[in-house]
């Protein structure tokens, strides 16, 4: 399962690796004392900006500006291996990356002014290629059970969720919608 953590802004990404037990002392309901075991663990030591952080198991995934928010690259980490890999670069934006198990998805834009396309990384056989090739603006991908769903702009604005079942290759309009209360689809075991 995709745990989305959302946008984050870190300057040093690390994963703390821990299990925690919290105790209220008595008297002080707002007061909360945290017991912390486990491994922490720096990831990256410089002060790049890192953000739209996603993990799965053993493995991270982030995109990382460079020189600018308008240079974008994503990264994969296998915290069992301890090994950093370049999944995507681009001059424009790499936004919202999704993980679950070997498969990354993300919301590319290869040029300034072409519309933003849902790309996917296949980690074992190293392929990259795009989910929906329809020219519509696409973003906040998630990924579970060999069905990927992402926001869609193709019926009008960014509000409509789209859903690609990829062992059949077939795309369709999962939900459409006339308001923008549609952020972040996520799906896992067969809800979204």
């Amino acid at each position: 399962m995709s745990a989305k953590l959302g946008r984050l802004s870190v300057y040093s990404l690390f994963l703390a690796i821990f299990v925690c037990a919290l105790a209220a002392p008595a008297g002080a309901a707002e007061t909360l004392d945290y017991i912390v075991a486990g491994d922490l663990r720096f990831i990256t030591d410089d002060n790049m900006a890192r953000w739209n952080l996603d993990i799965d198991g053993g493995k991270l995934i982030w995109v990382e500006g460079k020189n600018s928010q308008t240079q974008q690259t994503i990264y994969y980490y296998n915290l069992l291996s301890g090994k950093k890999l370049l999944v995507t670069k681009t001059q424009y934006s790499d936004v919202d990356p999704a993980l679950s198990g070997n498969y990354v998805l993300w919301g590319e834009r290869s040029s300034y002014q072409s519309p933003s396309q849902i790309n996917g990384y296949f980690m074992i056989t190293r392929q990259k290629g795009t989910i929906d090739p329809y020219p519509a603006n696409q973003g906040s991908p998630d990924y579970a059970g060999g069905y990927a769903v992402w926001l869609d702009s193709r019926y009008g604005g960014f509000i409509n969720i789209m859903m690609k079942d990829t062992k059949t290759g077939k795309s369709y309009l999962f939900h459409q919608s006339g308001t923008s209360d549609k952020l972040s689809p996520t799906i896992s075991g067969g809800y979204v």
